[in-house]
């Protein structure tokens, strides 16, 4: 080699080094939208630069992320994973690494900033890698579209298809990581006339889906509708069902069994409310003593002869024995 050639692969080892010329890493995502609990997928793209690299470590990170006006930073990291090890990468070469992950329970879901464009606060993921020699090294990273799980969603959907419709709902709209999904809703016809609405407030984990069911019942007297402005007219239902029954076989939201879950659910509570009205003001239990002798004195102890009673003390003085007067 002459010695042009050796200053000239020299510089370009060092440029490499410095992050110039050097391999390139790019990361792709399979899909667009990936629900918690659901597995997500796709592959890092390593490409050579001008001169041969090694790899000594190639990792895959499911992480946070929370965004301001001058950077992105990482909130939590919820799993790592290795794909590559002492890897040469030759010059103009393309190498292809997969990669999976399970989406978490907990995952932070998707939320879109003020005014459109990126997400504000979410999960993505990124890559992490040692270069030999490398003081600068490549990385690449992409945004994932968190959503709620399959299972949930088939619940919501329920409800709407059955007539419910979306009501206002606050702490809907500050759903963060770690917290279950809420949604409230208005009741239709049948329903409008036993209840004004429903809130559901719902987690899910690997196997179950489990959370309450809040009714809010109309208020049909006074006396109910001031016990309903202090939120003591309302029904919580604890529901927990299997993953399996809200989702078909090819792990698509099952809305048809979810509706059938929930108009047993319903019919369960409004029946329970019909009963515990038609209760009300009666006695626990039928009294064990005999109908005759309720409402009646516990004893009868006379203290006067019963021909005396409600006649004078003494008997009054014939008429014509009582002195004239004139």
């Amino acid at each position: 080699m002459s010695l042009s050639n050796w200053f000239r692969s020299l510089l370009l080892q060092i440029g490499a080094a410095l992050g110039i010329g050097g391999l390139k890493i790019s990361l792709s995502v399979n899909g667009y939208a990936h629900p918690r609990g659901a597995p997500v997928s796709g592959e890092v793209i390593v490409e050579g630069g001008a001169v041969a690299q090694t790899i000594r470590r190639l990792n895959v990170i499911l992480c946070e992320f929370s965004a301001n006006q001058t950077r992105n930073h990482n909130d939590a990291i919820y799993a790592s994973r290795t794909i590559a090890t002492n890897v040469v990468v030759k010059p103009g070469e393309a190498l292809y690494f997969r990669w999976v992950f399970r989406v978490p329970d907990e995952a932070r879901l998707t939320s879109e900033g003020l005014f459109g464009g990126k997400p504000a606060k979410g999960c993505m993921v990124q890559t992490d890698v040692n270069i030999a020699w490398a003081v600068s090294t490549p990385a690449a990273k992409s945004p994932l579209q968190v959503e709620m799980h399959r299972e949930i969603r088939a619940l919501l959907s329920a409800l709407r298809q059955m007539g419910f419709r979306d009501a206002q709902d606050l702490r809907s709209l500050f759903q963060n990581s770690g917290e279950a999904i809420r949604a409230s809703f208005s009741a239709p016809t049948p329903y409008s006339d036993r209840m004004d609405g429903v809130q559901v407030v719902l987690l899910a984990d690997y196997e179950m889906v489990s959370g309450q069911i809040i009714i809010d019942w109309r208020d049909e007297n006074l006396s109910e509708r001031l016990r309903g402005v202090f939120g003591g007219n309302r029904t919580e239902i604890q529901i927990s069902l299997p993953c399996q029954d809200l989702l078909t076989p090819d792990g698509q939201p099952d809305i048809s069994s979810a509706v059938e879950h929930l108009r047993k659910t319903l019919a369960e509570a409004v029946k329970q409310r019909a009963n515990e009205r038609m209760t009300l003001l009666r006695p626990a239990s039928a009294p064990d003593q005999d109908a005759e002798i309720l409402l009646r004195p516990a004893a009868y102890t006379p203290t006067a002869n019963p021909q005396e009673l409600l006649r004078p003390v003494e008997e009054p003085e014939p008429l014509e024995n009582r002195p004239k007067t004139e």
